[in-house]
């Protein structure tokens, strides 16, 4: 390589080699190359002009042998690369503030000097322009909003902010403007103003929240007490899931779910079409075809919509004489463990022709009731296979109750029959739930007397619910002839007995937090339900069950409900 030096300027020149040895030289080759010109001078005459609140235009003669020019308002900004022009206008500036606006010339041998000139933007002046009115958002989606308004007399255009905007925005002469691309779930301050000429007027703003993504659709499904005309359906709840709808169907179609479900216009037309059945996991549908297979739809909602549904099928046991009458939904009180207990399905009876437990049914009537609700309540008989839950107003869930003043409900179902008395030791009015139903349909009842209480014989699943006496002294109806009620005193609740806890000391612990059910295995038989407070001795873990101890008995609870207490635990 060779450097060839001290060349003029902006020339071209004929460059040539040679090799050579001793012996001579070689023909030439040669090139052309051009050197860079010089660079140019500074602009010169530089002005200013078209100076608001906002912008200044600066204005200059050009150089020679320039080729595009470089501009800046302050000398911590970077330079502005422009092309062969003479004009440039500094926007977004602040008003009533001193700006140095500094220019250079440029070609490809370089920039010239800097030269700069000052000046300073118009003082803010007091908006003129009225603002728009009724300004409202609406939240169309996960990643839009629109924003309306009333517009103002003497806007010509309107101009918007927030979302994913950087600044102001001008969309014309409207009344509208959705923003997009937003992100879920997320909470947005919008604003809108009027535009006249150079004036706007003061912003307007309100906030508003995208809905979140729908949440995702229940998992777990299960089809648990099936009986010939109903069934007890429970799930695990998905995340970010504010409630759950449900439905029915039979294999074959919905109509011939209209068909099977009972004549109560009510049951029919919530089992075939989406219904709200709260913040639950778990529902019991009733009114079912024996014999007959099924199909549960249940689906998460929250504010962003509804999740894809979930099902779990199953076929309604054949018609039984003898079969209990217990299908109903205890949803609005939903502790019970993971799933609640069973129904007898046998058809054994008693001497004297009255219904008995069923042989397979060895489980204890189980009574989820505190010690203070037991002491209002005498239940007779006491068969295996009851199942008795106390609710306060809440559980009860019926506003035209609620507003007549509920002392205590009493929700019954399992082996439930035309014997069953249920007395409270305070006086007042009564009215039965009956889950047959869904919803359950309310009767008023006339309570009779018996041994100081008010009493009444409760023939099917249901929940009937002690009131407030709608006057001070309410007429009692005379005792039922002994044909009709037994003869014996009915009898008082079991009071709960408090569990020790087992040895060893350095055993795991365990402490149910809610009514739990007691099984052989996971996801096993039900054996019984264990009450709140129950202390156990935890043995091992498989995924979310646990195998536990329960008064020399081995068995699987679910661990959800499970508190450790002291000890090692898995």
């Amino acid at each position: 390589t060779h450097t060839f030096s001290s060349l003029s300027a902006n020339i071209e020149y004929v460059l040539k080699v040679y090799a050579t040895n001793a012996s001579g030289d070689s023909p030439a080759v040669s090139g052309r190359a051009s050197t860079l010109p010089n660079a140019p001078a500074a602009p010169t005459g530089l002005s200013t002009s078209g100076i608001t609140q906002t912008a200044i235009t600066l204005n200059w003669t050009k150089s020679a042998g320039a080729t595009g020019y470089k501009v800046r308002k302050a000398s911590a900004d970077s330079w502005t690369v422009l092309g062969d022009v003479a004009t440039y206008t500094f926007t977004s500036l602040q008003a009533n503030t001193q700006y140095d606006l500094a220019i250079q010339a440029s070609n490809s041998g370089g920039d010239s000097a800097t030269v700069s000139v000052s000046a300073r933007t118009l003082a803010a002046q007091t908006p003129t322009v009225a603002s728009p009115s009724n300004v409202s958002a609406t939240s169309n989606s996960q990643t839009e909003i629109t924003l309306s308004w009333t517009k103002a007399n003497g806007a010509a255009s309107y101009e918007v902010n927030g979302g994913v905007l950087s600044g102001w925005t001008d969309v014309g002469d409207v009344a509208t403007y959705t923003f997009s691309g937003l992100s879920a779930d997320t909470a947005y301050t919008l604003s809108v103003r009027s535009k006249s000429g150079q004036n706007t007027s003061t912003a307007i703003s309100v906030s508003s929240r995208t809905p979140p993504d729908p949440p995702a659709p229940p998992s777990g499904l299960s089809a648990d007490n099936i009986s010939p005309t109903g069934v007890d359906v429970d799930w695990d709840r998905a995340p970010d899931a504010d409630g759950y709808e449900a439905r029915g169907d039979t294999m074959a179609g919905s109509q011939a779910v209209s068909q099977a479900v009972s004549a109560s216009s009510q049951a029919v037309s919530m089992f075939t079409v989406w219904t709200d059945i709260g913040s639950v996991n778990a529902y019991s549908f009733a009114g079912l075809q024996p014999d007959t297979l099924y199909r549960i739809y249940v689906r998460a909602e929250n504010d962003g919509g509804v999740s894809q549904p979930a099902y779990v099928d199953f076929r309604t046991l054949p018609r039984q004489e003898s079969v209990d009458n217990r299908v109903g939904s205890r949803d609005s009180n939903p502790s019970f463990g993971d799933s609640n207990p069973p129904v007898a399905d046998g058809s054994d009876t008693a001497s004297g022709g009255a219904p008995a437990a069923p042989a397979a049914t060895a489980v204890p009537p189980q009574f989820l009731c505190t010690d203070a609700q037991k002491a209002l309540l005498a239940i007779s008989p006491q068969p295996f296979g009851l199942n008795v839950q106390c609710l306060d107003a809440a559980g009860v869930g019926d506003a035209r109750l609620t507003r007549r003043g509920i002392v205590l409900g009493v929700d019954v179902w399992g082996w439930v029959r035309g014997d069953f008395e249920v007395c409270f030791t305070q006086a007042g009015d009564m009215a039965f739930l009956d889950a047959a139903y869904a919803p359950r349909l309310l009767t008023e009842v006339q309570p009779y007397s018996r041994d100081g209480m008010i009493c009444y014989q409760v023939e099917r699943a249901g929940t009937l619910v002690l009131l407030e006496a709608s006057s001070a002294n309410p007429t009692a109806v005379p005792p039922l002839a002994p044909t009709t009620v037994s003869a014996a005193s009915p009898t008082a609740i079991p009071q709960a007995t408090a569990t020790a806890l087992p040895a060893p000391a350095d055993a795991c612990i365990g402490r149910t937090t809610d009514p739990l059910n007691f099984r052989d295995a996971p996801v096993g038989q039900y054996l019984l339900t264990l009450p709140a407070g129950t202390a156990l001795t935890v043995l091992d873990r498989q995924s979310d069950w646990l195998q536990v101890v329960y008064n020399g008995q081995t068995g699987w609870v679910s661990a959800v409900y499970v508190r450790a207490v002291s000890g090692d635990c898995p």
